[in-house]
C-alpha cells in the first residue's frame, strides 16, 4: 500500500478578532488553504455571520456570494462549531468574517482550514 500523503485531510487554525462595536474581524491570509469551519466563542452578539473577501489584501473587501447571486451567510449562536463547505471558500487569498451586528465585546473566532 502507498503511503498516504501526510498533507492531504490536515487541518490548520487561524484566530481572528472581531473587536467591540464592530462588525468586521480583521483580515486572514488563506495561503493555499481553504475554510471549512469556524468555532464562535461563547459569547457572541450577532445571530448571522457573512463573509468578505479580496484578492490582495489591499483591494476594496468585497461580498462572497452563491451562484444564485445571494450572499454566502449562516445563522450562528454562541459556542457553535459551524460545519462549511470547503468549495464555497475556493480560490480566496484574503477572508474577513462579517457579524450581522455589532459586538458587545472582543471576540476571537478560530477558523478551520484545510489544504486545496
Amino acid at each position: 500500500m502507498a503511503d498516504k500523503d501526510s498533507t492531504i485531510g490536515k487541518i490548520d487554525f487561524e484566530t481572528i478578532i472581531i473587536d467591540i462595536g464592530e462588525t468586521e474581524s480583521n483580515s486572514v491570509d488563506l495561503r493555499g488553504m481553504t475554510l471549512c469551519g469556524i468555532y464562535l466563542p461563547s459569547v457572541l452578539t450577532s445571530a448571522s455571520i457573512s463573509f468578505k473577501v479580496s484578492h490582495d489584501n489591499n483591494a476594496e473587501y468585497i461580498p462572497v456570494m452563491d451562484g444564485l447571486g445571494s450572499i454566502v451567510s449562516k445563522a450562528v449562536a454562541q459556542g457553535q462549531y459551524i460545519k462549511l463547505d470547503p468549495s464555497e471558500f475556493a480560490g480566496i487569498q484574503f477572508i474577513k468574517i462579517v457579524a450581522g451586528t455589532t459586538e458587545g465585546g472582543s471576540r476571537e473566532i478560530k477558523l478551520a482550514l484545510r489544504q486545496v
